[in-house]
């Protein structure tokens, strides 16, 4: 991380927000056939070999290098590009290969430090609930509790407040619960299995033929 600190990386992670976010905002309805849509959600090798091209170098070093005791020291939508740069970028940089996943424990750990910045729910909820990822992404039963914590407090802000995202956040809830529920019963991700080389039980196969048993 020294490296990358000593030549101020403040633009490109403001690219990094800029990018990842466009003009979403919780009190605008969000298109749902926006680019950010397809970046957040889509399966685009056009996209995905973007995001190489754009961050791989970054990410490089972020990954290689120790960053918490820098990272808590930066502004808080720095520490947000940080953790997108971790944990969701390799999801599309590296799809369906291990490397997807080589910095989850890091964007974790880092995650800790965001949730628990006094400005974080200061953030529009689509920046909050990006950076509650590293834990719906872990195969740990605490963090999946305290995932559906945090989404469910995005719902309950929504429809105090009536926004127009309410569904959005409904269905992000829906989706935690759903990872949650399969971390609780297996204690992992079973389709995770077949990429990092871990042995499927009879009982996780049985689950993988069911629908919506991977992401």
């Amino acid at each position: 991380m020294n490296d990358i600190m000593q030549k101020d990386p403040t633009t490109e992670l403001n690219t990094i927000i800029s990018y990842w976010f466009g003009p979403t905002n919780q009190d605008k309805p969000f298109d749902m056939q926006s680019i950010e849509m397809q970046r957040w959600y889509g399966k685009s090798p056009e996209i995905d070999q973007d995001i190489k091209r754009r961050f791989e170098g970054l990410y490089v070093q972020l990954h290689s290098n120790e960053v918490a005791s820098v990272f808590e020291r930066r502004p808080i939508l720095d520490q947000l590009a940080i953790i997108i740069t971790l944990d969701q970028f390799p999801r599309n940089m590296y799809r369906e290969s291990a490397k997807m996943y080589q910095a989850d424990a890091k964007a974790l750990e880092l995650c800790d430090i965001l949730v628990n910045n006094s400005e974080f729910e200061q953030l529009d909820l689509f920046k909050q609930m990006f950076g509650t990822l590293p834990m719906m992404h872990a195969e740990d039963k605490a963090m999946q509790r305290e995932t559906v914590r945090h989404f469910t407090r995005f719902v309950d802000h929504t429809n105090s407040t009536a926004s127009p995202n309410l569904d959005f956040f409904e269905n992000a809830l829906g989706f935690a619960l759903q990872h949650q529920k399969i971390v609780d019963r297996f204690g992992r991700y079973p389709h995770r299995n077949e990429i990092l080389g871990r042995t499927t039980t009879t009982e996780e196969l049985e689950f993988l033929q069911q629908p919506d048993s991977s992401f």
